[in-house]
């Protein structure tokens, strides 16, 4: 991977804090959040949650998501056990946990996290993840209040370590099973990644495509915001920062599509 655990670090600290400040910011627990079916104090109870899920895994326990397929009936469970409504508590929380957990994994012996399901992540891509959650959960809370969500590229840059990290798992099985494609995707400011689909699976290589269908190069916050569905691919194609080319270039448009969000 590109990143190191130092930056990792600390875009979990600058995208925790940017969140929990939100939520802190004297907002309505009640409302809807735009394009959930959550409300404010539904997606602080998710993070909150999920903060104490992210520290386990980082102290060496199982993931209480058990199943990659299962996330979504994990996440209602968990919501339901949580009893508070108090934003400022769960923010709390938050940064609390998050601290313990970045302790955790600056004294583990290993390079390795055991996240979802089982499945064991390089340390950059586990804080990624974490990274994600606290990136586009505060796009989504920021948008429903009306407030700016700018994302840095530095920012952008652990996810991306977890997204080439966690694709081969995550892959849409409708959208791939009748794929045969080889995408070379250059991440600006990150580094060049092979995507080798072949008919519902996935190989996932760090470095350059002997032989590509398609070369894209993409600016890492914007190809992100479609990766997890928070944004279509026109606007980053129309401003340049998604661009294809090579021997099948359309093929370009199938790619966010092929795997459900992380």
């Amino acid at each position: 991977m590109a990143g190191s655990v130092n930056h990792a670090v600390a875009a979990v600290q600058r995208t925790r804090a940017r969140f929990t400040q939100l939520l802190r910011s004297g907002l309505d627990d009640t409302q809807q959040v735009k394009g959930l079916s959550w409300t404010i104090r539904d997606l602080a109870a998710h993070l909150a949650s999920g903060s104490v899920a992210y520290r386990q895994m980082a102290e060496g326990e199982p993931s209480p998501y058990e199943s990659l397929d299962r996330r979504q009936e994990t996440n209602q469970q968990r919501l339901e056990a949580e009893t508070t409504d108090d934003l400022v508590a769960m923010a709390d929380q938050i940064d609390a946990e998050m601290a313990r957990m970045l302790a955790a994994v600056g004294t583990r012996a290993g390079d390795v996290v055991t996240w979802h399901g089982g499945q064991s992540l390089p340390v950059t891509a586990f804080l990624g993840s974490v990274v994600g959650e606290f990136l586009f959960h505060g796009c989504d809370l920021a948008g429903t209040v009306g407030q700016k969500w700018p994302i840095e590229r530095r920012d952008a840059l652990p996810v991306v370590d977890f997204f080439v990290a966690v694709t081969p798992l995550v892959l849409d099985e409708r959208s791939t099973r009748d794929v045969k494609a080889t995408y070379e995707v250059r991440f600006r400011g990150y580094e060049t990644v092979t995507f080798a689909f072949d008919k519902g699976t996935l190989s996932v290589t760090q470095g350059p495509a002997k032989r590509a269908d398609v070369r894209m190069s993409l600016d890492p916050a914007a190809f992100l915001r479609v990766g997890y569905k928070r944004a279509g691919l026109a606007k980053p194609i129309l401003t340049g920062q998604a661009v294809a080319w090579g021997r099948r270039p359309w093929l370009a448009l199938r790619f966010p599509g092929m795997f459900q969000a992380p």
